[in-house]
């Protein structure tokens, strides 16, 4: 029988939102939390090499325990797996990010097992398709 994916260390988990302001201020009601900026980026959709277009998004990681991480995602502008994950789902968790020593590697081995790679930037992450197995994506993070 073939090697199993092994999952190890948790980095956070993805929240996709309409309005990442209004979801803040929800969580801020509910949980003690530091004060939290939200950062506005710029990212590259690729899959298999190919850009896919540009997309504008607005995040903000909240340590909501120790060991619990919440980011929370709003695109802003551009069309994204993101987006269209928040077009069919509503607002919910997207993904659990995973550290990975090795992305391109850690991808490749995943895709052996018939999990592909849904999205891609540059080096920063790549997300593989868990959706039909876990009901979410897995995010590979360095």
């Amino acid at each position: 029988m073939s090697e199993k994916i092994k999952m190890n260390q948790i980095d956070h988990i993805c929240v996709i939102v309409n309005d990442i302001e209004n979801a803040l201020a929800r969580v801020r009601q509910i949980f003690d939390i530091a004060p939290t900026k939200v950062e506005e980026y710029a990212s590259t959709a690729r899959l298999k090499g190919k850009e896919l277009g540009k997309y504008k998004l607005k995040l903000a990681m909240v340590k909501i325990s120790q060991n619990l991480t919440v980011e929370f995602l709003q695109i802003v502008e551009g069309r994204s797996v993101e987006q269209d994950w928040l077009k069919k789902h509503g607002e919910t968790i997207h993904h659990i990010a995973i550290k990975a020593a090795d992305m391109e590697k850690e991808a490749a081995e995943w895709e052996k097992k018939g999990i592909r790679i849904l999205q891609e930037d540059h080096g920063k992450w790549i997300y593989m398709n868990t959706e039909r197995v876990l009901g979410l994506n897995i995010e590979l993070v360095p």
